[in-house]
């Protein structure tokens, strides 16, 4: 699974992965973690609506290849 914020980062917007808060992001930000092993939870407690694209798929050697090239770019 990736995430990518289709909004920036406002006041009350959080991720939470394991012992890690995620905020402060901009829009287009990619993260991605072990979601099945990993406790996790987001939420959106300001007064700001919050967008993220959620992608779910099975990775292949082209998941990674393309992930290599969007970094480049980035």
């Amino acid at each position: 699974r990736y995430f990518v914020q289709l909004t920036d980062w406002q006041q009350g917007h959080f991720w939470n992965y394991g012992n890690y808060m995620w905020s402060g992001w901009l829009a287009g930000n990619v993260s991605t973690f072990d979601w099945h092993n990993v406790p996790h939870a987001t939420a959106n407690a300001g007064h700001v609506p919050r967008a993220t694209l959620q992608i779910t798929g099975i990775k292949t050697p082209a998941t990674d290849e393309f992930l290599n090239k969007i970094k480049e770019i980035v």
